[in-house]
């Protein structure tokens, strides 16, 4: 949940809002209170592409962890 709060906000530069999607989903699925409510927000500013490549990140993430 705070790398997604980090990569949203732009703590390291710029903000990520692919990562900081990701991170969110990855913490929602741990059951991280309030994930999926930052998750929703981050998705209404990106576009489709985005997404898509944010959930391939997660899958990913998940298949190397």
């Amino acid at each position: 949940m705070q790398l997604g709060m980090r990569a949203a906000i732009g703590g390291a530069g710029a903000p990520d809002r692919v990562a900081a999607h990701m991170y969110f989903n990855l913490a929602d699925r741990k059951g991280i209170d309030g994930a999926a409510a930052h998750r929703r927000d981050i998705a209404a500013e990106m576009s489709k592409a985005e997404i898509a490549a944010a959930l391939r990140a997660a899958r990913t993430w998940l298949t190397l962890h």
